[in-house]
């Protein structure tokens, strides 16, 4: 019998570990370096500045159709002379009235900040968390490849029948799941092995042999030869 659905990509199924701990790791280092160079550039600001006392006298609130955004626009003093600006901060125990710490630059008072070491802290926190999903993925990877080139390499050729194949619930892309080989030892039936996944189940014929490399040291650790379906 041969499979029905030819639905995904073996490219994408053979490199699915690279492919994930890719994408988290980018996005990981990218949200780090962001929350790093923020950091630092706000912390080099602070260090030129001085503090002042500020009052929020106006919080603008602009509804878009998933989320909202805030306008912050607060007063404060400068040697004896008033300032009115927007505050590019905003954090929700903000309200009108309360008093916040700035820190405005002494040439040029207009130009304001506040401390929000803590979110950029946060950032760099979400960053960390992200590289760390991602970098197993890739070790992963690339102790599944080291295998199967040993295995390929100095495995013993063993000759298996394909007697079923099943769904690999544990990986899904785009809602599909790719396939998995059950085969059946020639020789010693009572062997058996099961393949890493198959995207592509349209070559996939029930009762057809296939090879796997044996490490005879180590029976359990096999390759079933799926490189040409």
């Amino acid at each position: 019998m041969k499979g029905m659905y030819c639905t995904m990509d073996n490219f994408l199924i053979k490199h699915f570990k690279l492919l994930m701990g890719g994408i988290f790791t980018f996005v990981g280092l990218v949200i780090l370096l962001i929350g790093i160079g923020l950091s630092i550039h706000n912390y080099n600001f602070m260090k030129t500045t001085k503090e002042t006392t500020a009052v929020i006298e106006e919080l603008r609130v602009y509804h878009r159709r998933n989320n909202s955004s805030y306008d912050v626009y607060i007063s404060y003093f400068v040697e004896g002379k008033e300032y009115y600006n927007r505050l590019n901060y905003y954090s929700s125990n903000m309200y009108k009235g309360k008093e916040i710490t700035i820190h405005y630059d002494q040439n040029n008072p207009n130009h304001i900040v506040v401390n929000n070491l803590f979110d950029y802290a946060i950032l760099i926190f979400m960053g960390l968390i992200f590289s760390f999903v991602g970098v197993p993925f890739i070790i992963s990877y690339v102790k599944g490849n080291t295998k199967v080139k040993r295995l390929l390499k100095n495995g013993r050729i063993v000759e298996a029948k394909i007697i079923d194949f099943k769904e690999n619930t544990s990986i899904s892309v785009n809602g599909q799941h790719p396939y998995y080989l059950i085969c059946s030892d020639i020789n010693s039936p009572g062997n058996i092995y099961k393949s890493n996944p198959v995207g592509d189940s349209c070559n996939i014929v029930i009762g057809n042999n296939i090879k796997v490399y044996v490490d005879m040291n180590d029976k359990r650790n096999y390759y079933v030869d799926i490189r040409d379906l």
